[in-house]
Order: structure tokens, then C-alpha cells, then sequence
């Protein structure tokens, strides 16, 4: 047996068994329509990696307070009242090669691009053009991201704010609900 092998065996997660060890991570497609709407490209574009063999497919970012928190210009979210019926498709059309599918939730904090937030400064800061990122090895995470920012001087958006306003939460509920029925 080769040791790639393995890949192609089944895998249970929590509760959910998937039929393989082969997960797509979330990819900005851009595919989604302006209104945040599943677009009928962006449902092939899963179908089809679906139909490759993947066990587990993590959607893009879908926003948990949409208009706002966004850092693309479109964005998934299941605020539409059109959002049902299409990720339901979607959900059935994954399932039906054995795939699971689950979103990826998302507030995009300090990043959101005020100009994808109808310029709303309220779920964003402005970062100061001396103000460098540093790369992903080096960057700080959480608290300590929190506390550089802090330091800086820079206003900071805490994503505990969006928890308490029940975004994450509203937005599982609606992933389980209506969308991403595993």
C-alpha cells in the first residue's frame, strides 16, 4: 500500500464523515454576484471540484454582517432573501458526488475595505501610511495583534463586538439552517 494511499480513505470529523482526506480551502473566486447571491458560475465552479473527488469543500468567505466587514467587493452572505433556494442547490449539487460543504464565516475587522462598506468607518480603521504589516511569519495574532495596534495608536474593531451583535452566531444558524444542510 502507498503511503499516498491514505489519502483516499474515509475520514469522520466531529459527527460528519467525509469520503476522503481531500479538502479545498476557502479561495476568493470573485465569482459572486454584487448582491452577495450565489452566481451560477461560482456554483459550477464548486459542483466541478465536487465532481474531482473532493471530500470537503470550505467556501469562500461568506460575511456574517453584510454590507459591512467586507474586504472584497463581493462577498457571499446569507442575508438575501434569494441566498436560500441558491446555496440549497448548491448544497444538493456537492452532496450528490459525496462531497460536504461548509462556509467559511467571515467579518473582515480592522482590514474591511471602507470603500466595499458603502465608506463606513464604523467595523473599520484606517491604518496610517507608516504602518507596516509585517509578513505572516512575523505578524502578531489575537491579543497580541490587538495590543501592537494598541500601541500604535492605531482605533481597533474588536471581533468580540460582532459575536455580542449575534452576527457569527445568526450567520452558523443560517449555515445549518438553510444552506449547508452536512
Amino acid at each position: 500500500m502507498s503511503k499516498l494511499s491514505i489519502l483516499n480513505t474515509p475520514i469522520r470529523v466531529g459527527g460528519i464523515q467525509i469520503k476522503n482526506r481531500f479538502l479545498m480551502p476557502p479561495m476568493d473566486t470573485n465569482y459572486d454576484n454584487r448582491d452577495g447571491t450565489l452566481s451560477r458560475k461560482q456554483y459550477a465552479y464548486y459542483t466541478e471540484r465536487a465532481r474531482g473527488g473532493v471530500g470537503l469543500i470550505v467556501t469562500e468567505a461568506v460575511s456574517v454582517s453584510y454590507p459591512r466587514g467586507l474586504i472584497s467587493e463581493r462577498q457571499l452572505n446569507f442575508k438575501s432573501p434569494n441566498s436560500t433556494p441558491e446555496f440549497h442547490d448548491l448544497t444538493d449539487s456537492v452532496h450528490g458526488f459525496g462531497c460536504r460543504i461548509i462556509p467559511q464565516l467571515h467579518h473582515g475587522g480592522f482590514m474591511a475595505v471602507p470603500a466595499y462598506n458603502a465608506n463606513e468607518q464604523s467595523e473599520t480603521v484606517e491604518i496610517p501610511a507608516d504602518y507596516t504589516i509585517m509578513s505572516v511569519g512575523q505578524r502578531p495574532v489575537g491579543e497580541e495583534l490587538y495590543q501592537a495596534l494598541l500601541e500604535k495608536g492605531i482605533p481597533t474593531y474588536k471581533i468580540g463586538d460582532a459575536v455580542e451583535q449575534g452576527n457569527f452566531r445568526s450567520a452558523t444558524r443560517a449555515a445549518l439552517e438553510i444552506a449547508y444542510r452536512i
